[in-house]
């Protein structure tokens, strides 16, 4: 979608133009979010990996310049739960180091929100995980998140 957006606004065409047709073709957080529904609404072989691999893809057309793109609380909200239901082996491992890039985003950035619920999603996965010590690492996130809101008095992390 990005590649063909890239090529039309290259185009020598349409150089010059205020409005071209590359400006209607460019992708925005919310066809991601498209995306992101329909790998959660079905049972996709790697729709954990292909969500993960998405969000990181938002996050350094981001970084490149793509102010628009800038992935949003929802995108790692799906992409945590698109984790959470899956079957795979270190689901619980994945959604974790998604929820602490979720975490540094919001401890770093002012326009990140943050609440219990990807908290509540991790743990989750853990309780699903089957690992021997889930209910340890279960309660490590949860502290975690009794951590952040201590340092940051966001009261979305009690609802």
């Amino acid at each position: 979608m990005l590649s063909l957006y890239e090529k039309e606004l290259n185009s020598s065409h349409l150089k010059g133009q205020s409005v071209t047709t590359a400006d209607t073709l460019k992708p925005s957080v919310g066809h991601f979010l498209g995306v992101l529904l329909a790998y959660s609404s079905r049972r996709i072989r790697g729709a954990s990996e292909k969500a993960k691999g998405l969000l990181v893809y938002m996050e350094k057309l981001y970084q490149a310049g793509n102010d628009d793109l800038k992935p949003t609380y929802q995108c790692f909200i799906i992409c945590l739960d698109i984790l959470v239901k899956s079957d795979e082996k270190y689901a619980a491992i994945k959604a974790e180091k998604v929820l602490d890039r979720l975490e540094d985003l919001y401890l770093n950035d002012t326009d990140c929100k943050l609440n219990n619920h990807g908290y509540n999603l991790v743990m989750n996965a853990w309780a699903r995980s089957g690992d021997k010590m889930a209910f340890k690492k279960a309660q490590n996130i949860m502290e975690r998140m009794y951590n952040v809101y201590n340092d940051t008095r966001n009261e979305a992390m009690t609802r």
